[in-house]
C-alpha cells in the first residue's frame, strides 16, 4: 500500500510539477532571474548582428529591470530584517555590504613581511613591546602573609 502511495503521488507531481532545467551562474546576483537572462541574450544578439535599434530597446529594458528587480529584492529582504531581532539584523546587513565575519590578517602579512605570518606576529611584538621599553622594570614583588591584606605591592 506504501509503495503503490509513493507511486500515485510522484505521478501526480510529475504531471502538474514537472522538473524544469534552470540555468545560473555562482556569480550572478541574487536578484537575477530568468527573464532577465532573456533580455540580456537579446540584447546581445542584437548587438553582435549589428541591429543598434533593437541594441539599444533592449539595453533600456535590462537596465530598467535590473533596476526593479534589485530594488525589490533589497526590499524584500529589508522587510524581513524589520521582524527580526538586532543581531541577525547586524549579520546579515554586514552580509549585504559584503564585510567578512573575521578580519584577514593576509593583506597585512603581504606587505609587512612577505606574506609570512609568523614573521608578522613577531614585528608587532616587537613594536608592541618597544612602548614599554624606556619603563623602568618592576622591582622585588612583596606578598603578605596576612589573608586580609594580600595584596600586590609593586614599587618597594
Amino acid at each position: 500500500m506504501v509503495e503503490f502511495f509513493y507511486q500515485t503521488v510522484l505521478t501526480l507531481l510529475d504531471h502538474y510539477l514537472p522538473v524544469r532545467e534552470v540555468s545560473s551562474n555562482a556569480n550572478d546576483k541574487p536578484w537575477v532571474t530568468e527573464q532577465f537572462r532573456r533580455v540580456i541574450r537579446c540584447r546581445q544578439y542584437a548587438l553582435s548582428h549589428h541591429q543598434l535599434d533593437r541594441y539599444r530597446f533592449y539595453r533600456n529594458q535590462a537596465i530598467r529591470l535590473a533596476n526593479k528587480l534589485r530594488k525589490c529584492y533589497y526590499h524584500s529582504k529589508l522587510q524581513n530584517l524589520r521582524q527580526s531581532d538586532s543581531f541577525n539584523w547586524w549579520r546579515q546587513m554586514k552580509q549585504f555590504t559584503g564585510q567578512t565575519k573575521k578580519s584577514e590578517l593576509t593583506g597585512l602579512a603581504n606587505n609587512v613581511s612577505n606574506g609570512n605570518l609568523h614573521n608578522l606576529a613577531e614585528a608587532i611584538n616587537l613594536s608592541l613591546t618597544a612602548v614599554s621599553d624606556d619603563l623602568c622594570p618592576l622591582k622585588d614583588i612583596k606578598q603578605s602573609s596576612d589573608p586580609i591584606s594580600n595584596r600586590v605591592h609593586y614599587f618597594s
